[in-house]
């Protein structure tokens, strides 16, 4: 088992529901579901790869500990619980999102080591507007205010840039076509204009 996908009506992860579950490298958990227990992924070293659909409310203790090959986490802004040690020895993990707009000092259940032995990361990327300094305990860095309608403008352009050369060549093309029915042409016309002569003479 390498890749899962949560079916679309659970509503909660049990504890220790993935936990040692070595070969596991992806896991999207759908918006459905409102928790994720304690140890529910701990000890998946393989894991690189977490998707979090905005839905759930609470992550609990130690629920990715010691996923060593974890690398980066977005966590929705419907997230109102991180409990302590929740990504505790997480050896890769070097960028955390999280898309909510408040701190501890509104949600007081956030804490400060849910990231703890997480030697790459330095701190935590938020959205522009987000109220507060510090996420679980990390600094944190804010987004551009208009950074991902560039992205989505530069993506859209570069979709519609021509391939070099691909005009010159289409435009060939369309000259031996034109080439090719005319002399069909003139060969049809040569044919018609012989049979009138015979029919002439005879």
């Amino acid at each position: 088992m390498e890749n899962v996908t949560i079916g679309k009506f659970v509503d909660s992860i049990d504890d220790e529901a993935f936990a040692h579950c070595k070969k596991l490298s992806s896991i999207e958990i759908p918006g459905s579901v409102e928790s994720i227990g304690q140890k529910a992924f701990q000890y998946c070293e393989s894991l690189k790869t977490v998707t979090i659909m905005n839905g759930p409310a609470v992550i609990y203790d130690k629920a990715f500990e010691s996923c060593d090959s974890l690398e980066s986490v977005v966590i929705p802004g419907s997230v109102e619980y991180i409990s302590n040690d929740a990504f505790n020895y997480c050896d890769d993990l070097s960028y955390v999102c999280y898309l909510g707009l408040s701190n501890a000092e509104t949600y007081p259940d956030f804490p400060v080591h849910a990231f703890d032995n997480c030697p790459l990361l330095g701190n935590v990327t938020v959205p522009y507007n987000y109220e507060g300094d510090i996420f679980c305990g990390k600094p944190v860095v804010r987004m551009e205010h208009n950074s991902s309608s560039s992205e989505q403008s530069s993506s859209k352009q570069s979709s519609f840039v021509p391939t070099p050369g691909s005009g010159s060549k289409i435009s060939n093309e369309s000259k031996a076509y034109v080439v090719e029915v005319s002399k069909f042409v003139c060969t049809i016309v040569a044919a018609i204009f012989s049979i009138v002569c015979l029919q002439q003479l005879f």
